[in-house]
């Protein structure tokens, strides 16, 4: 039988994993669905505690990790951390920071998590300036703009010993964007981000378990609190952003793309002026559709 609503399901473990998978998809989630299926696990077994996440979006990974704590039973309380804008945020296109809180917080509630997830808005350096970070921290999950250095300066002393990590974009790869206003950029998030990874597990900083997708489910290493030599370990990893290897699909991408750049930007700019209505009916949506790809 079709599950029409999540109304519909219960919450045993099962009818919560399969709430976890509607909702992350009405919430704009942006991951696979392996990768929402190891948050809700990582969750079901962490013990309850304090979940901290940076970087909410819409909320849709909060929910996975919401739940799957919900399904073992255990009391999880969640401080989710993002500024819900900013020049490259894939948000924007959602409205203001206002806007897209109030769709996180509604998404939350449809969770029925809203008791148990608290929405900062603003960056970590935010909340720490302005009431501090959790004390201890039993879970972590990364998926902010690529700067987990950042990130793991701030917390990494309240994390707890062999406590889950998530880290979110850690491949190699790299991507064009464009922001609402019609700049093109370079996307290098995911590159630094590997790269970072990569420097703290060999320091001991971080144990990789295993990578679903482009999702790396890490935990605290044996490393005591170390800011000099984390920090000299970030600042080889950016050094390193100075050459980036291309490979050959990606390269040529890159040419296509530097010789197509004007024709791109009125495709956008049509797109974007094109009522909705008309992208729904005929041979202008088939054409608009062309220029979408």
């Amino acid at each position: 039988m079709r599950i029409e609503t999540v109304n519909e399901l219960n919450d045993t473990s099962v009818g919560l994993r399969e709430k976890m998978r509607i909702l992350v998809r009405t919430a704009n989630g942006m991951l696979s669905r392996e990768v929402y299926d190891a948050l809700f696990d990582t969750a079901k077994v962490f013990g309850g505690g304090q979940i901290v996440e940076v970087g909410t979006a819409h909320g849709a990974a909060t929910i996975a990790l919401g739940l799957g704590a919900a399904a073992a039973g255990t009391a999880a309380d969640i401080l989710t951390v993002d500024k819900m804008g900013g020049e490259f945020s894939t948000r924007r296109r959602y409205g203001t920071p206002e806007q897209n809180s109030e769709i996180a917080l509604r998404n939350f509630q449809a969770a029925k998590l809203e008791s148990r997830v608290e929405l900062f808005v603003g960056g970590l350096e935010d909340l720490e300036l302005a009431r501090g970070v959790p004390e201890s921290i039993d879970l972590l999950m990364l998926d902010a703009d690529g700067r987990i250095d950042r990130d793991l300066l701030i917390l990494y002393p309240k994390i707890a010993a062999d406590a889950p990590i998530i880290i979110d974009d850690c491949d190699e790869n790299v991507f064009f964007g464009e922001t609402p206003e019609g700049t093109l950029y370079l996307d290098l998030k995911h590159s630094i981000t590997a790269k970072l990874i990569r420097t703290f597990c060999d320091g001991q900083f971080l144990l990789l378990d295993r990578t679903v997708k482009d999702t790396a489910f890490c935990r605290k290493g044996p490393r005591k609190y170390d800011p000099e030599e984390m920090a000299e370990r970030t600042l080889e990893a950016y050094r390193e952003l100075v050459f980036h290897s291309v490979g050959g699909q990606e390269w040529d991408a890159i040419q296509d793309f530097r010789g197509r750049a004007g024709e791109y930007r009125l495709a956008m700019r049509l797109l974007r002026a094109t009522p909705s209505w008309m992208l729904r009916t005929g041979s202008i949506a088939k054409k608009m559709h062309l220029i979408r790809a």
